[in-house]
């Protein structure tokens, strides 16, 4: 192990945070993407019960 203890490098931390970000901000589409399915799903299974009704 190299450097004092509890030392951190600040680029390791800049990387760190660039990381998180990113995953922060790929969350968010894929949560509305989620969403956007369940009501595709909704409507369609709502769709097919309103045919069978016929």
């Amino acid at each position: 192990m190299s450097g004092a203890a509890g030392h951190v490098d600040p680029a390791n931390k800049k990387i760190a945070l660039l990381i998180a970000l990113l995953a922060l901000v790929l969350a968010f589409p894929e949560t509305l993407g989620k969403a956007a399915q369940t009501t595709a799903l909704s409507k369609n299974i709502e769709a097919a019960n309103l045919w069978s009704f016929y």
